[in-house]
């Protein structure tokens, strides 16, 4: 109850494929429960996998999501997050250049803010192999 920011990591990538079936209420029942258990004015970051935002029809289907949630939990303030590997978002706008703009959008008409949240194992994995080969 310390805490103000709370991030959920692919949970709409995740359960996609429930929706309108049997099983998404059971899952979205978990969910609500525990945003309703957050303390008013948290902040909640939706972490999804740029491959998520790739798709216009799941981007649709990702943009209802969210304004449901931010229906259903007007005492919380969502943010939106795409993870990405740095070193590939310029491939990322590249092949969807549509996004962002997009994004930028959806934010000046609900103001839900996004950005992009870093999703790599760079610094742990590849910098030290760097170093070490003496590049």
């Amino acid at each position: 109850m310390n805490f103000k920011c709370f991030t959920i990591d692919d949970w709409f990538i995740t359960n996609r494929r429930l929706f309108g079936s049997p099983l998404e209420n059971t899952v979205t029942l978990v969910l609500d429960k525990f945003l309703k258990s957050l303390p008013a004015g948290s902040r909640i970051i939706l972490n999804e996998p740029s491959d998520l935002f790739t798709n216009r029809l799941t981007f649709d289907a990702y943009e209802k999501w969210v304004l449901g949630l931010v229906v259903k939990h007007p005492q919380l303030k969502f943010e939106i997050g795409i993870q990405i590997h740095l070193q590939w978002v310029d491939s990322f706008w590249i092949y969807n250049n549509w996004v962002f703009p997009r994004l930028n959008k959806f934010f000046q008409q609900h103001h839900i803010p996004w950005g992009i949240s870093e999703f790599s194992i760079y610094d742990r994995v590849w910098k030290r192999r760097l170093s070490l080969s003496g590049r």
